[in-house]
């Protein structure tokens, strides 16, 4: 007669027990016994490789990934973030809330640039521009890449209607304008025409022998040359350029130029020079072209396009235009054509307003690095 044996019952000691929050730790031992403590070494092995790559993932991306530098101290751009969060953090403020509501960085509303959620989607952009391929954030900003800066976050320039104005960086939305606007800035382009003489020779005796290819020739330009030689640019006050021009140099300081958002430069063309359409990087300023030399050919005027306007240099006079409207020039005429170019700011900008957008953040805000325009 055939017996059996009972099978034997497991009394597991309370801690043992395995509970409707977990597994018991004998049953995590039962589990990994096949693979730590049999002969199974391809499991084991498969595991050990599965926990390296973990680890070095893990590593590289915290190391090689935008993180660190993202939040670096003074030059990340978490530090840009705060210091205009603060900047812009008096919401009783006409002027704040204007700026915060209609002041656009690329395609972000500054309310959104300087929230939580804002800061979250930049640093979100950088990780997807590092890791993923995607032709919107892997596109060079040409403007950036030309003045040797590099950007945290930029939206490629697209050409659209020639007479909507496009700026590529700073869009404030309430300002108003056309293409060549002189009546707006009169009284500063009836300064710089009474100095014009004193300028050109200024330009002639101390500037002209010093001119160097203009930064944006290398994506603007498809024919001739483009020089220039610059009083304030990206990295702001050029001591050296001003001490040589005092004239020039004070004749600006009588202005409303706009060092954080635009330039003060003398512009060289040579004959057959195109420079590609293109709008300017903010709608912030009003540009004015003082005529140092404009050659007088007959059959021929140099002219520049602006929206699907054209207007005409003369010599010692001013023409006045908004760059963020799309223009374009080409000149053929026989000898060299040189303007001095200084931009003003947008008049509708109030007082307020400029003294919150002249601080130094503001220019280089979205750049990497510590690099801040160097002011008077």
């Amino acid at each position: 007669m055939r017996t059996t044996t009972p099978t034997a019952l497991t009394h597991r000691k309370p801690s043992e027990q395995q509970t409707g929050l977990g597994t018991s730790s004998e049953e995590v031992k039962d589990w990994l016994h096949p693979v730590m403590h049999t002969g199974d070494q391809l499991a084991r092995y498969r595991l050990f490789a599965m926990t390296g790559i973990l680890i070095a993932m893990a590593f590289f991306f915290v190391t090689r990934s935008p993180l660190p530098e993202f939040f670096e101290a003074e030059s990340g751009y978490y530090h840009q973030w705060s210091a205009m969060r603060a900047q812009l953090g008096n919401h009783s403020d006409p002027a704040t809330l204007r700026i915060l509501e209609h002041l656009h960085f690329y395609d972000l509303p500054m309310r959104y640039v300087v929230s939580w959620e804002g800061l979250g989607y930049v640093l979100a952009w950088n990780l997807w521009r590092e890791y993923c391929v995607w032709e919107g954030a892997g596109s060079a900003d040409t403007t950036a890449s030309n003045h040797g800066l590099s950007m945290w976050y930029f939206r490629p320039y697209g050409a659209i209607d020639p007479d909507v104005r496009n700026p590529t960086k700073w869009n404030f939305d309430v300002l108003e304008s056309v293409p060549f606007p002189e009546s707006m800035v009169q009284d500063s382009a009836d300064l710089l025409r009474n100095h014009a003489g004193e300028i050109r020779r200024e330009f002639e005796t101390s500037l002209e022998s010093r001119m160097t290819a203009h930064p944006d020739a290398k994506t603007e330009v498809d024919a001739g040359h483009w020089d220039w030689n610059f009083l304030y640019g990206t990295t702001g006050k050029n001591q050296d350029v001003c001490s040589r021009a005092p004239i020039t140099h004070g004749v600006i300081q009588q202005l409303p130029v706009t060092y954080n958002y635009g330039f003060v430069f003398f512009s060289k063309l040579a004959p057959g020079t195109h420079i590609n359409a293109h709008t300017g990087s903010t709608n912030l300023r009003i540009r004015l072209h003082l005529g140092i030399r404009i050659p007088e050919e007959k059959g021929y005027t140099a002219t520049i396009r602006v929206g699907s306007q054209h207007q005409a240099w003369r010599q010692d006079d001013v023409l006045v235009f908004d760059d963020a409207f799309e223009h374009e020039i080409r000149y053929d005429g026989k000898s060299e054509r040189v303007v001095l170019i200084v931009d003003l700011w947008h008049p509708d900008v109030t007082t307020q307003e400029r003294e919150l957008l002249s601080y130094q953040g503001f220019g280089p805000f979205g750049t990497k690095g510590t690099t801040k325009r160097k002011l008077d």
